[in-house]
C-alpha cells in the first residue's frame, strides 16, 4: 500500500513539473513597444517605460501619451514581471490609488494585440505593448504606428 501512495505523490509531482515547464512563457526580448506616430524618440529607457505605464509620468518628450494594456495574457505577464515589476493585480492597483484619486483613469484595456495596435494606430499618443513577433506581422503594424525598443 505504501509503495502505491509514493508512486502516486510521484506521478502527480512529474504531472506538476511537466505543467510548469509547459507554461507559456515569453523573454522579456520579446515585448516590443508600439505607439502612435506622433510619439517622439525610437527607444526608451526600461525606468521611463516603467514610469509611464505606472501613470507617474503622463508624456513621452512633449507628448502627452495614454497607457494601453492587453486584458490578460503571457505578453500582458511578462510586460509587467521584466519592465513595470509588478504582478497584474498590483498594477492593477496601483492605478485604481490613481483613479480613486482623481489622477488618472485607467489605462483602455484590449483583449488581442491586433485590437490594441488599431487602437493605438488611430489615437494620438496612444502606447501600448506587444510581442515581438506580432510586431513583424505587416497585416497588423501600418504606418501610423511604430514599434519603440526598450533598452
Amino acid at each position: 500500500m505504501k509503495k502505491q501512495v509514493c508512486i502516486l505523490i510521484l506521478f502527480v509531482f512529474c504531472l506538476l513539473l511537466a505543467m510548469q515547464a509547459g507554461a507559456a512563457v515569453v523573454p522579456a526580448a520579446d515585448v516590443v513597444l508600439v505607439a502612435n506616430v506622433d510619439v517622439p524618440g525610437a527607444t526608451m529607457d526600461a525606468g521611463s517605460v516603467e514610469k509611464v505605464f505606472l501613470g507617474k509620468t503622463r508624456s513621452v518628450g512633449d507628448k502627452k501619451v495614454e497607457v494601453t494594456i492587453l486584458k490578460a495574457g503571457d505578453v500582458h505577464e511578462a510586460f509587467l514581471k521584466n519592465f513595470i515589476k509588478k504582478t497584474s493585480s498590483q498594477f492593477t492597483n496601483s492605478w485604481k490609488k490613481l483613479v480613486f484619486s482623481g489622477k488618472a483613469k485607467m489605462p483602455k484595456e484590449f483583449a488581442t494585440e491586433k485590437e490594441m495596435v488599431e487602437y493605438i494606430a488611430k489615437t494620438s499618443g496612444a502606447i501600448g505593448y506587444i510581442h515581438v513577433k506580432t510586431s513583424q506581422d505587416s497585416s497588423i503594424m501600418t504606418n501610423k504606428v511604430k514599434a519603440i525598443t526598450i533598452k
